[in-house]
Parts: C-alpha cells; structure tokens; sequence
C-alpha cells in the first residue's frame, strides 16, 4: 500500500513539472571565444546560447583567433597584409601568403617584461609578428608545456625592428601549451607583439604548404644538411645563402625529418657586409615532428643568411631549406640556385 502511495506521488509531481521533466533535452552550446562557427550568428558576440541538434556531434568549425588585451576573439575585420612598395609581390604565383592578415599588436615594455598567450587546447599552430618602432629588437619567444618543459626557443636579436619585423609559424602538440614573449633587460627597448592561432581549415593548408615545398626542394643549394659540432657541443658546420638584391624576404624552413628525427639547436644571422650584422636568431626547436616556418627580411643588397649548428656530433643533423617569400618586380631568377652564387651542380 505505502509502495502504490509512493508511486501515485510521482507521477502527480511528474505532471505538475510537464510531461518532458525527465525527458533528455537538447544539447545546447554557448557561445564562446575559443569554440565558433565560421560564421556566427548576429548575437553570437553578445553571449547568447545557441541551440545545436542532437545529431550533430561533429566538433564546431573554429575560425583563426588572434589575441586582443586579455584572451583570444575571432580574427574578423583586421588589416589585410600590405607591402611598402608597390613593386613588392609573392616571390611566385605558387607561394603560398602564410601571413594574409596583421595581428593586433600589443606594446611589450624593456626591462624583462613578459607576456603568455595560453594556446587553445585544440590548435597545434600559431603564428606570431613580432616588430619595433625602429629601435633594435631583443627579445625571447619560449613555448612552455607545463611549468619546467620548453619545446622552442627563439632568442631575437635584430638591429632595425620596423625595417625588419619577425614573423614565424610554430608547429606543436595539441596539449594546452603556453607561448611566452619577453623582452631583455635593455629597458628603452619595446617591442609590439602580435599572436594569431589558425583555424584547422587554414592550418591544413599551412601543414600542406609546409609538406610540399619541403618535397619540392631536393637538394642544394637552397636545401642544406648542417652537421652538429663536438661532443661537448658547438663549433658545428656553418651554411650561407647569398640573397639576391631584389629578394625582399625569404622562408627559412628548419626540419630533420629526413635526417635525424631530432631536435636541432642552430644561430642564424644575416650579414650585409664584412661582419656587418644586421640580424641574430638563436633558434631551438623540436625537429622531428614540429618544423620551424619563418619568413626574415632581407631588405637592399649584398644580404647573407649565415646558420650555424650548435648542437651535439652525434644528435646535431638537421636540414634548412631557404627560399625567396617576397620580391620586387614581376621578373626574378626562377633557378633557386641564384640564392648562392658559388654553387656549381
């Protein structure tokens, strides 16, 4: 009797809550900054919860990020990639514009302050600007995965940051990292810093890109082997391309997919005259499944990429591939072979 009373209570306050009190509803998403359609609705931005049917468990199309102040929002309605000169193109209709759009910078003050950019946990690619308002450059990028494990450095040291901004394209692991750019200790040296995180749809086409000029360039001169040094590290091989004038920038590719399947630690610099430096990288990387892409300015004549293993005989062996990104004038030296004068098949 007690058991029929209980059973008669229920379904009475089953009926006074409606028939779907314990019924599944629908799967309902909020709107976010990290998880967006590539379209959003009107009053996306404004918080609002849209609905998602219960068939549809695909993952949500996410859209490129870039960071603005304190977090990451959709990549829309930034300035277009712009050359200073009006002869300044792609170096081929086949190169492919990594950096269609400028980030929003922000102003990174001397004296050793530091910013972190906590990457979404589903990107394994970013793009970062870094530039000056003419004042030399030095700075640091570190990519952290947790609090004492850092999978890429890059220490930065350029003389004129507005004739020569950095950009580059970082490869990782889908694992939450944090990217971190800090200046040195010089304090009337700011830097303006930019992050942008692509969409998965673009960063097919950038791992694409990246794949296919890696297979197209077979050998020397613009791809090189750089043996490591001694066994207590250093004094490894040193390689050099010689620039052409009207080469404006070019895409430094560092892999050793081919080679060692290691990472690779190396100083790039780029000279213009006799032990005139006018650029110094110092540059950490995994390399076995994480390339480094990055694109260095190679404004006026007689420019010489200089890059110098630093890492170990026996784990050092890696591969870079130099190429033109951006030239002036419709016409320049199909054969690549052009990047170093000296080099005879």
């Amino acid at each position: 009797m007690r058991l029929n009373n209980q059973v008669l209570a229920l379904c009475f306050f089953q009926a006074s809550l409606g028939v779907t009190a314990f019924v599944p509803g629908q799967i309902s998403r909020a709107f976010s900054n990290v998880a967006l359609k590539s379209t959003p609705p009107e009053n996306a931005l404004s918080g609002e919860i849209s609905q998602a049917p219960l068939s549809d468990f695909r993952a949500p199309i996410q859209p490129d990020l870039v960071w603005e102040g304190a977090g990451w929002r959709v990549a829309e309605g930034l300035t277009p990639k712009t050359y200073d000169s009006p002869n300044r193109e792609l170096a081929s209709e086949d190169t492919y514009e990594m950096f269609p759009f400028e980030p929003i910078y922000e102003k990174i003050e001397g004296g050793g302050t530091v910013r972190t950019y906590p990457l979404p946990p589903w990107a394994d690619r970013c793009q970062y600007f870094i530039k000056s308002n003419g004042r030399p450059i030095k700075a640091e990028v570190n990519l952290w995965l947790g609090p004492i494990r850092k999978t890429h450095t890059n220490e930065i040291t350029v003389e004129d940051g507005q004739l020569t901004p950095y950009s580059a394209t970082l490869k990782f692991k889908k694992d939450s990292q944090v990217l971190k750019i800090s200046t040195k200790e010089s304090a009337e040296l700011p830097i303006w810093a930019g992050v942008i995180v692509p969409s998965p749809e673009r960063h097919k086409i950038l791992q694409e890109n990246t794949e296919q000029l890696w297979k197209q360039i077979k050998g020397e001169p613009e791809k090189k082997t750089i043996q490591g040094g001694s066994t207590t590290g250093g004094g490894g091989a040193i390689k050099y391309w010689a620039i052409p004038e009207n080469v404006q920038s070019v895409q430094v590719l560092a892999w050793s997919i081919d080679v060692s399947k290691k990472s690779f630690r190396c100083k790039i610099e780029l000279l213009q005259g006799p032990d005139n430096k006018k650029q110094e990288y110092m540059l950490q990387c995994g390399g076995g499944s994480q390339p480094y892409h990055g694109v260095i300015q190679t404004p006026g004549e007689g420019c010489v990429l200089w890059i110098r293993n630093l890492k170990f005989l026996e784990d050092g062996l890696f591969q870079v591939a130099v190429i033109p990104y951006e030239v002036i004038g419709d016409e320049y030296a199909a054969s690549m072979g052009a990047l170093d004068p000296y080099y005879r098949p």
